[in-house]
């Protein structure tokens, strides 16, 4: 008896730590996305070269990694901070535009940073 409970707190303990963790890292994310989005130089990339439409893909279930909908009314000129969108260190983020009837993928923020150094 007394090594079950043993075994029920030292799985609880290690589940505070590991999710402590993690929100940790998670604000990490968040700070970084911010000082990212904080300089103009990053911004006017992300503007022009931080994204890209494609066609709604056929046969393929997208839906689930779908981010939200969004409405565009002009695609050729985006400001990407004007959307109602979320930018991600490490993953690429799709959104449906809903009247336009396609996919907006936004880059993730490690990725565009990896193009902007090789554009340096």
């Amino acid at each position: 008896m007394k090594k079950n409970i043993l075994i029920i707190l030292l799985f609880f303990s290690l589940k505070i730590l590991f999710c402590q963790e993690n929100k940790a890292d998670f604000n990490y994310s968040n700070k970084e996305v911010s000082e990212f989005l904080s300089l103009n130089k990053n911004i006017n990339y992300l503007n022009s070269n931080g994204y890209y439409f494609v066609d709604l893909p056929t046969g393929k279930d997208y839906k689930s990694r779908l981010s939200g909908e969004i409405i565009i009314n002009d695609s050729s000129k985006i400001d990407m901070q004007s959307l109602d969108v979320n930018f991600s260190i490490d993953d690429y983020k799709y959104y449906l535009v809903t009247n336009l009837n396609l996919l907006l993928v936004i880059k993730s923020i490690r990725h565009i940073k990896n193009e902007m150094n090789l554009n340096d």
